[in-house]
Parts: structure tokens; sequence; C-alpha cells
């Protein structure tokens, strides 16, 4: 048999025989999302930790240990009142005369710690539906706890499942929630089948072999330039090892299974370069996992990942994505930001190759020909490690033009999502900048799971930051289907998207309740980190809360305190007011210390992009449109009157509502009005700068990260690359007045 169709014939008996057996957490018909605690980030929020009176506990999700995946649920007791502890989430209730089974894996830390497993209604009277226990767990080992009943009455509310505890000062983890119906099957037979459906196998002769899973395969032969892998729907990328610049593998001459396991094969692949120089290459697949990574052995400098894409996509948590459209660009080679990540949109919407990287010190570059994206190389020094996925699924991605969308009312797309999951979609400009936007999912007609999008009508999906004003959002999901519009903002002036460009959605990560397959972009990252030093990164890409920022805002107490003087009850309710006037203060010292923030970070960049300006005069027209950027700031400031609208003129509003409480005016109420709009003014202007500057500072970011990718030479790169990272100085924590989550 000739080697090329020995090595067909691998690849067809492995994608023949291992996805046969269904994997558990597909066939187990589970109540419970994101049952193991592996989903991380938006869409992960469904635990909850309830307390008995002043009972005094929390949990947090980690990986020191964990019984089947890489994370468990902590649980930590200190003092306990009432009924104590109960740590679940809230389910949809089963059918009456059924028989259901929970269970769950959970050990104690330390000391052995007694808990029982509940299932009640979610409503008065909160009744029990179930109750096992009570149970004792112990620090030495993961004991699997559960309890079956058949279910005696009907629960509309639905079911609050969870793990109880009334045991003052202790710590439990608890892992692989299950609740399904029929009888109990225990989780280590389960976990067998699962071996046998998604664990690693490897098939091997003396000239060539192939590592695969359920998600993909890794081949290597003997005389072929590189490793090569493939998909039961696709071909993925070619992994092409580098030694030196232009000096790539041309000739595997000899390979090495180092580790062979149902949970991870490991090999090591030896080339020779065109120069001649020796490469060592380790290649490794794991259980489950749609990636290989590749970790640098002697003599290898950089990884090539191989793949003919339409757009190359580099998420951004903090701005709108850098979204790469070879067709429009006239460069042969593209530095990317230092950022980890990048996404290959190919196979004609049916596939995305990710790339991650642990270091911000590897360099990465993308390579174009014939007007499409050829290639992704990632500096991988020795010992570094690049991880590669191949997401595939029909129409896992796709595209539209945004001219065929309408601006007021919704354009159904002809297309579907292939699985649950956090979807984003990307709009392109006429500046050149990218908006993207989260896709919320339609639950009823007025409830969304909207992963942090508030809406102010829900029903019509119309939401209000102070940077756009009022508009409706531009993209939802229903059911299986895609919907997108070509949104009209009402600030800032010009703001509209091209007409000839297209919008682009594809999955960024899971959420609760995606299929046990799915995977998003940003999920390949959050791999590649596990476990690392670099894993910490993860913390860093969140947009964290103020804690300063405090409410009630301007617009509520007024109206407040307008309407008490409305109804004359200003002297009976004066506590209420002098309380709420004082909190309103505080909100209104809160936003101009934002404001404040950003003038002195606009300053300081300022200096900084004058600095090399001066010292490099190569960068001047660089420098200029940075600053050009800048310079919105004051503009803003002008037009928004901040210079006189401010904390102090406000607080001179307030001691006017003070006096006019006990004073004997008789069109009190009038006045209050007056003085309430005076007020609103100022908190406007105040709220509306935080959003401008925030907007102000995600395009020079943006405009940043295109810079990087033109870049002529390493001043250039490491000029724009510097501003670039600068702006995460601001954008990585926010006001609510921002529209961090929102816009």
């Amino acid at each position: 048999m000739k080697r090329n169709d020995l090595l067909r014939l691998f690849i067809g008996i492995a994608f023949a025989v291992v996805p046969l057996a269904p994997a558990f957490a597909e066939a187990q018909e589970n109540k419970f999302s994101n049952a193991g605690f592996e989903i991380v980030g938006p869409g992960s929020d469904e635990w909850k930790l309830d307390r008995g009176g002043n009972t005094e506990a929390e949990f947090h999700v980690d990986r020191t240990d964990a019984a089947e995946g890489e994370r468990s649920a902590l649980v930590h007791i200190g003092r306990v009142a009432d009924w104590g502890v109960q740590f679940g989430q809230t389910v949809a209730a089963g059918t009456k005369g059924k028989t259901y089974s929970f269970s769950i894996l959970a050990k104690s830390v330390g000391k052995p710690v007694t808990v029982s497993l509940q299932i009640e209604r979610c409503a008065k009277p909160y009744d029990r539906a179930a109750k096992g226990g009570p149970f004792t767990i112990t620090p030495d080992k993961w004991t699997e706890l559960h309890t079956t009943f058949t279910l005696e009455k009907d629960f509309p509310q639905g079911w609050f499942a969870y793990i109880s505890c009334e045991q003052p000062n202790c710590e439990f983890r608890a892992d692989m929630f299950r609740l399904c119906e029929g009888e109990f099957v225990p989780f280590e037979k389960l976990a067998r089948e699962d071996d046998a459906a998604t664990g690693v196998h490897l098939m091997q002769t003396a000239d060539a072999l192939l590592v695969s899973n359920n998600y993909l395969a890794l081949t290597a032969r003997k005389g072929a330039r590189t490793a090569e892998v493939q998909c039961p729907a696709t071909k993925g990328p070619a992994l092409v090892p580098i030694a030196r610049k232009d000096d790539a593998a041309k000739t595997i001459t000899a390979f090495t299974v180092i580790e062979n396991t149902a949970a991870k094969v490991l090999v090591e692949v030896q080339s020779a370069s065109a120069a001649g120089r020796k490469i060592i290459t380790r290649f490794a697949i794991r259980k489950n996992k749609p990636f290989i990574e590749v970790t640098a052995g002697d003599g290898m400098e950089s990884l090539l990942v191989e793949s003919r894409s339409r757009y190359a996509i580099v998420p951004d948590l903090f701005a709108g994505d850098l979204v790469v459209d070879p067709g429009a660009i006239h460069q042969s080679n593209l530095h990317l930001p230092a950022e980890n990540l990048v996404a290959l949109l190919g196979d004609e919407g049916n596939s995305i190759a990710v790339a991650a990287w642990r270091s911000t010190a590897q360099s990465a570059r993308l390579a174009r020909e014939n007007g499409a994206i050829a290639a992704a190389e990632i500096g991988c020094p020795k010992a570094s490690t690049v991880t590669v996925a191949v997401l595939s699924a029909p129409s896992i991605w796709c595209r539209k033009k945004i001219a065929e969308l309408d601006p007021v009312k919704d354009t159904k797309l002809d297309w579907q999502i292939p699985f649950r999951a956090l979807w984003r979609t990307d709009f392109r400009r006429e500046d050149g900048l990218i908006d993207s936007w989260k896709m919320p999912v339609r639950r009823s007609e007025s409830d969304w799971d909207s992963f942090g999008v508030s809406f102010n009508k829900p029903k019509t999906r119309t939401v209000w930051t102070s940077a756009r004003g009022t508009f409706a959002y531009p993209v939802c999901i229903d059911g299986s289907s895609a919907f997108l519009r070509r949104t009209k903002f009402e600030e800032p002036e010009g703001l509209k998207y091209r007409g000839d460009d297209f919008a682009i959605v594809y999955p960024f990560q899971k959420a609760s309740g995606s299929p046990p397959k799915a995977w998003g972009v940003f999920d390949v990252l959050r791999e590649a980190l596990a476990g690392s030093p670099q894993e910490k990164l993860l913390d860093v890409l969140v947009i964290n809360r103020v804690q300063r920022d405090r409410y009630p805002a301007t617009c509520a107490v007024t109206a407040e305190y307008e309407g008490v003087f409305s109804d004359s009850e200003e002297k009976a309710k004066n506590k209420f007011l002098l309380e709420r006037l004082d909190a309103m203060d505080n909100f209104v010292l809160g936003i101009r210390s934002r404001i404040d923030e950003y003038q002195a970070w606009r300053k300081k960049t300022g200096d900084f992009i004058a600095q090399q300006k001066a010292s490099q005069p190569q960068l001047a027209s660089l420098a200029d449109e940075f600053s050009g950027v800048l310079a919105k700031f004051e503009k803003r400031s002008d037009a928004l009157k901040l210079a006189e609208r401010n904390p102090e003129a406000a607080k001179k509003l307030i001691a006017k509502v003070v006096t006019l409480i006990d004073g004997s005016e008789t069109n009190k109420a009038e006045i209050a009005k007056q003085i309430g709009r005076d007020t609103r003014t100022i908190g406007g202007s105040q709220d509306h700068a935080i959003g401008d500057f925030r907007f102000i500072t995600k395009e020079l970011r943006q405009r940043a990260g295109y810079r990087i990718l033109e870049a002529k030479s390493d001043a250039e790169f490491e000029f724009a690359r510097a501003v670039r990272e600068r702006t995460l100085e601001m954008l990585n924590h926010a006001f609510g007045h921002e529209g961090a989550s929102t816009d």
C-alpha cells in the first residue's frame, strides 16, 4: 500500500470510529448548565450561593482541584445561622410521575464536612421535590453523592437544586452537578464511556503516524514537508516550524512518541529545513479538545500556521476587533499586536483556525497572498508554545453585506447559528474602524440573555449609552436565527457603517447552555493560558467596575425631589431629601473623578507621543494622527462646558434645594423643577463626557492597532504598540455610564 493511501486509511478509521460513542455530557440530558464549572466569563453566572440569616459564606471557581475537567467550585463557610448555606442553580422542574437522579462530586477541605442534596420550589412555600443525605465528605477523596426520586407533584415555578451545609467554619469543593431523568448512573461509568468517545488515539507505522481525538487528527509522515491537521468536515492548517527567517521546515525526517494515554498523546517530530538545519517540534493533542499544542524544541524560532482565509480577526475585549480584509490591503506581510490571539476565518464559512500564544514577547504576523490571508506566523523560540485550534462546523461564521441591512427594522440572515454561544458581530464604520457587538439571545418577547447588555426597553431592544444616545441594538439571536440592522445613532455626529463592507458574525466564547462541543475563539486563548504562569493574564482581560462609581444619579434624585415639592411633602420628608441630596453629591463627585482621570491620562499620553515625535522625526505623521485623536478630548470638554458644569456648581444647586425645604416661597414646585433642570444639565454633561472619553480612547486603541498591522519599520511598530497598550490604563475598568458592557 502506498504511503498516501495508508494515511488516508488512517484518517478514515480515526473519524469513523472515534465519534461513534457520544460524549456523556451530550448523552445525559442534564438540567444543570455549566455543570463542571468549565465556562467562565460572560454567560457563566448561573451559580448562586444563598445564605440563611447572617450566615457568612462565599464561593469561587478555580483550578486548584477538580474531579472532572479542570475547575471546581470552592465553598467557604464561616459563621452559620438559620439553614446555613445552599449552593446550586435554578433549573427547569421535572414532570410529575417521572423519576430523576440528582448527584454531585464533592470533597471537604481540611476536615470532614456534613452536607445534603436538596431540590426545592423556586417560590413559596419552598417545599421540597427531593432531599438526600446527610452525607459526610472527607478531604482525602472525591465522593459522589446522589439521590433518586419519583416526582409526586408539579412545580410550575421551577426548582432550585443545591448542596446544603449547616456546619460552621468549614470548606468543601463541588464539581460535576447532574440532574437527569432516570435511575442513577455512576459518574465513573459515564467517564469510561466518555474516554472511548473523546479520548486520544494513536496509529503508527514505521513511516507515518496519526494522532486523533473527537475533533481533529494530526498526521505526520517521513518525507512530507510538515505536519497537517485534518477534521471530519474540513482540511485544517499545515503547521510549519521555521528555523530562521525564510528557512522553513522542508522534510520530516523522524518522529518519536513521548506520551500515549487516553488523556494526551505527545509526539516529537524532527524536520530538516530548506537550508539543512535540524528542527525539533513537539505536538500534543488532549482529550476532548479541538486544538494542538505546538512546543518549540532545538532549532525552532517560529511556527507558520498555513490556513488560507477570507478574514483575519484579532478579537478585542476593550474596543472593536481588528478585522483584516486582505482584499483591501496591498502589503504582503502584516504585523499583529502582541495580544496572544488571532482567528483565521476560512473554508467559505465552515471553519476558523485559531492561534493563541502565551507570551506578549512572541511576535506575530500575517502573510497575504493573491488577495487572501495565506498564513499566520507566530514567534516560538525554544520551550515556548502556540496553541492551534480548528473550530469546524457548517456555517460557523458568516457575513452579510451592510448595504442590505435596513436601518429601522431587523433583517433575518439566511444563516442559522450552529450552536448556542456568545456570538459577536463586527461592523466596519465609514471612518475605517470596527464596532463589535455581542449578540443577545431572546428568551421571550421581553426577556433576554443579554451578556451584560442593558436594554432600556427590552421588547424593542432599545439601549442608551452616554456616547451614542438612544438607539436600537444592532444585533440579536432569536431561536437559531440571527437578526441584524444597520442602526443609525444619535451620536457621535456622522457615525455610519460602510454599505460596501460586510458585517461578520463569529462565535466569541462559550456561554451557559452551550453544547459540550461548542467552542468560541476566546475559549482557545483561555485554554492556551490554563495552568501556565501567564494564566493571570485572564484576570486582566476583563472590564472591572470602578468601585467609586456611586448611585443615585442626578436624573433619579432630581425627579424624586421635584415630586416631593409638587406634593408639598418637603418638610415631612426632610430627612429623606437630605440623604438623597448627599448621595447625589457623591455621585457627581465620583463621575468628575473619572473625568479627571481621563484628562490626566490624555495629557500623559499626549506628552509621550510628543516625546516620540521629537526623538524620532520619522514618526511625525503617525504621532500627528494619534495627537489628532487625543485632541477630541478638549473638543468634547468645550462642547459639554465641563469647566462651568462641575461639582461645585452642582453643590450650589443642592444648597438651594436644602434652603427651599424650609423656605416660605409660594412657588416651591416650580423653583424645584428649575433647579432640577439645571442640575441635570450638569449631570448630563458629566455623564456624556465619560462615555465620549471612552469612545475616543477606543478609537485611539483601534487606530494604533491598524498602524501596527501596516507598520513599515520596527520604530513604527513599537510606537503604535506602545500607544495601543497605554489605552488599557483606562479601558480595563469603567463607570456604569461609560457603557462598557453595551457599547
